[in-house]
């Protein structure tokens, strides 16, 4: 083991912003970078992993103490929870963009939007929001996202209704 050297603080905040700041085995709060390796010196994003106090105690104890982490179990960890991480990231900017979708398409609003279109305008907005509609189901389809707070962000038996009666 070589002397500690400090970690960047770029490479500190990109590890705990990956790891949303709570531990990767426990998912609590209050935490510290750890050496998996126990290479103080190396300070690479695979060598750091973040640990709640208590994990990081065991991480760091002697290697005859049957509660302690091995480095083997910690990289299991780091990765799983990095994974998780990202899911989450993701479900999260998906349901904001769910949420801001239902000022835009709503029924009521879509009605009243075009009922102030003249004849060729509307033509155009009905096809937008069509294939927009359309869009929506497929890509919450590609990206495994059924989860919203509006029944009419995407082309289901509502919409598809409303459109019916759009085109009329």
């Amino acid at each position: 083991m070589s002397n500690k050297v400090r970690i960047p603080k770029r490479l500190s905040s990109e590890i705990l912003i990956a790891n949303r700041h709570a531990c990767c085995v426990c998912q609590k709060g209050g935490v510290q970078l750890h050496h998996i390796n126990w290479d103080n010196s190396d300070n690479t994003y695979e060598n750091l992993a973040v640990l709640c106090l208590e994990h990081h105690d065991k991480a760091t104890a002697p290697r005859s103490i049957t509660a302690s982490l091995t480095p083997e179990q910690i990289i299991t960890y780091k990765r799983d929870w990095e994974n998780k991480c990202k899911e989450l990231t993701h479900d999260i900017a998906r349901s904001r963009t769910a949420f801001f979708m239902v000022d835009y398409k709503n029924v009521e609003r879509i009605r009243d939007l075009f009922s102030q279109l003249s004849g060729e305008e509307y033509v155009k907005a009905y096809k937008q929001l069509r294939d927009e509609l359309i869009l929506e189901k497929q890509l919450r389809t590609e990206q495994k996202f059924d989860v919203s707070i509006e029944p009419t962000t995407f082309l289901n038996p509502i919409s598809a209704g409303l459109l019916e009666e759009i085109k009329k």
